[in-house]
């Protein structure tokens, strides 16, 4: 995830084309939160500014969303590295993985590669296959 493409608001479920376009375009990042919160704060009525609690609770909203993003990033991470982890143990080991057609390869592990976020296992045929592919594994 990138540290500004964090998103506060989404849809669950799976949703239709149409729907993922829209909620692309109803969801924030924290940052435009951020620019919206601060905008909003700085073109206050001078003569009837906010009153402290809202305020007070505007600022303990930030503090929680800052929080929970920071959160929601080390978890993404912490799970990345477990991925990571559990596919350096395939390596010497023999896997049978679901290939782009629809059939399946198989051969043993030789190295993992990661490219951003995706996890590769590269085979002794020469294949290379994803790691959330992997259907089966051999001693």
């Amino acid at each position: 995830m990138e540290a500004s493409g964090n998103r506060i608001a989404g849809l669950t479920g799976t949703p239709s084309p149409a729907a993922k376009s829209l909620a692309g375009r109803a969801q924030l990042t924290r940052d435009e939160f951020y620019q919206i919160m601060i905008a909003e704060l700085s073109h206050q009525d001078p003569f009837e500014p906010m009153d402290n609690q809202k305020f007070l609770e505007q600022l303990a909203s930030l503090q929680t969303l800052d929080v929970t993003g920071r959160l929601g990033d080390g978890i993404d991470k912490l799970l990345f590295q477990q991925r990571l982890s559990a596919a350096s143990v395939l390596i010497g080991k023999q896997v049978m993985a679901a290939d782009e057609n629809g059939g399946t390869l198989s051969g043993r592990v030789e190295r993992v590669r990661v490219q951003g976020q995706n996890i590769d296992l590269l085979l002794d045929s020469g294949k290379q296959v994803s790691f959330e592919k992997v259907l089966e594994i051999k001693q």
